[in-house]
């Protein structure tokens, strides 16, 4: 479950935390790819120079270095590689599974409720269906989950299976909403 990719291209959740708090940024990963994963479900895509503004704005204004630039420009490019490609599952960025349960719990809610914000921020031209809707209201609930989770065996594996759920849901609601953008922009093309 660790939101620690191995490939070389990701951003680990470590990485990114260190990162943050080299500038002094209060935020966590989760919440930069929870709304990151939010906006492109949505519809949004940003220029490189659109996305390095929103994200400073996002990481209160903060000074960014290219070595931060960096790491922020490669979060959004891997972020939608990896929802564009079925084959490659995206790991959400919780702390390693190392890390105690209650951190992990509290991360995957922020995750979440930064989905929605995100979500929220996008450009979803269509009436959501209702399996939408409803995966909505579940990522709504679960933003909400307590953190005051005692460590057991069977903890470990609900966490385990929201995080799952979650995933999935993600990656089905990506493409159910941007399946429509990839006709359209296929139309296009033809027209020209």
């Amino acid at each position: 479950m660790s939101g620690n990719q191995s490939n070389e291209s990701n951003v680990s959740f470590n990485e990114l935390a260190n990162m943050l708090a080299k500038i002094n940024c209060s935020h966590c990963p989760s919440e930069i790819q929870g709304t990151l994963c939010g906006q492109l479900s949505a519809g949004l895509r940003f220029s490189a120079t659109q996305w390095l503004q929103y994200a400073s704005c996002m990481l209160d204004d903060k000074n960014l270095n290219n070595n931060c630039k960096s790491l922020i420009s490669r979060l959004y490019t891997v972020t939608l590689e990896q929802l564009e490609d079925p084959d490659f599952p995206i790991a959400l960025m919780l702390p390693d599974d190392n890390k105690a349960i209650q951190l992990r719990t509290e991360a995957l809610g922020i995750w979440c409720q930064s989905f929605l914000s995100g979500f929220g921020e996008g450009q979803v031209k269509e009436p959501l269906n209702d399996d939408i809707k409803e995966v909505l209201q579940d990522f709504s609930n679960i933003a909400q989950i307590e953190n005051s989770i005692n460590e057991s065996e069977n903890a470990e594996r609900d966490l385990l299976e929201v995080y799952e759920y979650v995933r999935a849901a993600l990656v089905s609601m990506f493409f159910e909403i941007n399946h429509h953008q990839k006709l359209d922009l296929a139309v296009l093309d033809t027209l020209h």
